[in-house]
């Protein structure tokens, strides 16, 4: 049977190992962005705006720092998605591509 103490247990661990997970949101250069656990970053901005040249660099220094960049909810025409890759190197365009 559930007792209030064990609901309440329960809500404990749970909120726990889920805070170790969702780290805290920063804020820099127009870049929000969380930590991801094990490595990574989940970004909160809106890439099919251009970025000023602060966020490029912002958006570059995540990249080589934590080695996975995550933005979810993006609509971003292919021209606009190579613009943002090549921020971080040259990348490879094969025709009908």
């Amino acid at each position: 049977m559930l007792t209030p103490a064990k609901i309440a247990f329960t809500f404990y661990l749970v909120f726990n190992q889920h805070k170790n997970y969702m780290k805290k949101w920063h804020s820099q250069a127009g870049i929000t962005w969380r930590e991801l656990s094990p490595f990574g970053v989940e970004l909160d901005v809106d890439l099919s705006a251009p970025l000023s040249t602060a966020a490029q660099a912002q958006f570059v220094t995540l990249f080589q720092n934590h080695g996975l960049v995550i933005a979810p909810k993006q609509n971003l025409s292919m021209a606009r998605q190579q613009e943002v890759l090549n921020l971080l190197g040259p990348i490879l365009i094969r025709k009908g591509e």
